[in-house]
């Protein structure tokens, strides 16, 4: 088969990265080991490009232990047993099944960003909260693939993860992205409190409440750094809150109705009402929106929402709600990205990456004011509310 490199020419990525990829695809899914590669001559011919390319693209596929290279003899897939792939961990907990969507998309646009450049993907999943059998059997399979060296390269995908996966990728020299190693992606959630409170202050409101996870049975650090960076916000804008308007103790019992319970606290527990809602959390958001409609608080007359989201998510914006989105795929991107120059040999400088977000303003006034929002499931009932006016 020849192929026709004219369009990829005008790619940014080397000509002979190109040509390796199709190489690669070649020694994955139709050439056996030991098998000797196309003579360079007829590989310059089939791909339409010069020796030089030809010998740069063998030279990279040699380096990540694909191709051995004898000289006077030729080139020859070297003799994998088994075949090496891409190990995405995934570290997740089952109390917070909200958070899923984020994490889960990532781990699709992962697998399809590798397996366009060749590479074979398997995923491992490192529950926190499952019995301890299933936890077990996860990673005895990851140690068992990290034994056989059938693992090329690492990504860790959020979450924290137990004491024996760290231990067992840091041992292992393999290149390594994401959260504990030196190479990751950084979502700065207070960043995004400040710029969510900025955003409501010029907006003119002066009375605001929050909701985020605030853990009550866990991370105290995590909360007191919550309410002295909120603390410290409202301070230097000198705007009123009450601590009541702080809310987010949830327990994993509550996640799926937190965010409605929550606002209903909020909105219920004084006199006098906040006319701004920091959401840092989008699934938080979906419940308490809920609580809002049910209430029938005007927005944004009344109370001018702003959230955290995720771009793609399903959840449903039933009023004007300004969002603070990420994308999932960006985060895909550059960490295939990064793991791909690893695994190639390229010498990368240690490096915290910060994941910006974007600014999207949902306005359903005209289109939703009369139309009613989806039904949702809150507790034990269904429930159909139409968007208040």
């Amino acid at each position: 088969m020849t192929y026709d490199m004219t369009l990829e020419r005008h790619c940014r990525v080397p000509l002979y990265t190109k040509v390796a990829v199709h190489l690669r695809k070649d020694i994955a899914t139709r050439l056996k080991p030991g098998e000797k590669l196309e003579a360079e001559g007829k590989l310059a011919v089939r791909f339409g490009v010069s020796i030089r390319t030809i010998r740069e693209a063998i030279s990279s596929l040699a380096h990540e232990g694909l191709v051995e290279r004898h000289q006077g003899s030729g080139n020859y897939v070297k003799n994998q047993a088994p075949l090496q792939h891409v190990a995405v961990i995934l570290g997740i907990s089952s109390s917070f099944p909200h958070q899923n969507y984020f994490v889960l998309r990532q781990v699709e646009q992962l697998h399809v960003l590798f397996r366009a450049q060749g590479y074979s993907v398997q995923v491992y999943w490192n529950y926190h909260d499952k019995e301890s059998q299933v936890i077990d059997a996860c990673f005895t399979d990851f140690e068992r693939s990290l034994h056989q060296q059938r693992v090329c390269g690492m990504v860790t995908v959020a979450g924290s993860l137990n004491s024996s996966w760290r231990e067992a990728i840091q041992k292992s020299n393999i290149p390594a992205v994401g959260s504990i190693t030196e190479y990751r992606y950084e979502i700065d959630r207070f960043h995004m409190m400040k710029e969510g409170v900025r955003r409501l202050v010029e907006a003119g409101r002066r009375k605001i409440a929050v909701l985020e996870y605030l853990d009550s049975s866990g991370d105290k650090t995590w909360n007191d750094l919550c309410r002295t960076t909120l603390g410290s916000l409202f301070n230097q804008y000198g705007i009123h809150t009450s601590p009541s308007w702080i809310r987010g103790n949830l327990r994993a019992s509550s996640l799926e109705t937190g965010g409605y319970e929550e606002f209903k606290k909020i909105w219920m527990a004084e006199k006098e009402k906040p006319d701004g809602l920091l959401v840092c959390d989008d699934y938080l958001y979906q419940d308490a929106s809920l609580a809002i409609l049910e209430l029938g608080i005007k927005v944004p007359k009344q109370l001018m929402v702003v959230t955290h989201a995720n771009k793609g998510s399903s959840v449903i914006y039933p009023f004007p709600t300004l969002r603070m989105e990420w994308d999932p795929d960006q985060i895909a991107q550059i960490q295939s990205d990064l793991l791909i120059r690893f695994m190639k040999g390229e010498s990368v400088k240690p490096q915290i990456i910060p994941i910006p977000f974007a600014w999207v303003e949902i306005n359903q006034e005209k289109s939703n004011a009369k139309a009613p929002v989806s039904s949702v499931l809150v507790g034990d009932q269904r429930m159909v509310l139409n968007s208040p006016e």
